[in-house]
């Protein structure tokens, strides 16, 4: 994917720096493209394998109080995110962008690289919904469904909106309906 972008950006430099200098003796760039890809590839690999996966915005202690449930009747159950292990009781949602997980917690976020579909195959139906291809959020975290702009989608209990793809208003109406005894 990186050398798709590589390529013509190398094309561009190497046009610019043609224009700027006025005797050019010979291309710059192009003589060494195999060794400009390597090093694209290279870092880009290095960025992607330990870099990425640390990503993290500031993360306060722990939960609020009004977020936190008692977990004395079962053991705590883990989601594993990129081989790391996560209380699914701190995830409210998870929302995909492209191959990364943006993980909502009751005390923060988490961006780490990974499929959706992983995740979510290791939750239970009484866990959270999947309202559409790239959102999967938290029991805990559903307000209400309800519309913006004429399409469904659900009203989260801090106010916020996750959409709800059309072929799955009826599961999720369903779901909520099941799952949720506090849903008007």
């Amino acid at each position: 994917m990186s050398l798709s972008a590589f390529f013509p950006t190398l094309l561009l430099v190497e046009t610019a720096m043609a224009l700027a200098i006025a005797h050019p003796q010979r291309a710059l760039l192009s003589g060494r493209v195999v060794h400009l890809a390597a090093m694209v590839i290279l870092f880009e690999t290095i960025f992607l394998r330990f870099v990425m996966p640390r990503v993290r915005t500031e993360v306060a202690p722990d939960c609020p109080p009004a977020k936190q449930r008692a977990t004395s009747r079962r053991p705590e159950r883990l989601l594993y995110i990129a081989g790391q292990p996560l209380p699914l009781e701190k995830v409210e949602l998870i929302e995909a962008r492209q191959q990364h997980m943006h993980v909502r917690l009751c005390n923060g976020t988490l961006t780490e690289r990974a499929r959706l579909s992983d995740i979510a195959a290791q939750t239970r139906p009484e866990d959270g919904i999947q309202p559409h291809r790239s959102w999967w959020v938290s029991r805990r975290a559903v307000g209400r469904l309800g519309t913006r702009s004429g399409r469904e989608v659900l009203q989260l209990s801090d106010d916020s909106q996750v959409p709800v793809a059309r072929g799955r208003v009826e599961d999720v109406r369903d779901w909520i309906e099941t799952s949720l005894d506090d849903i008007a």
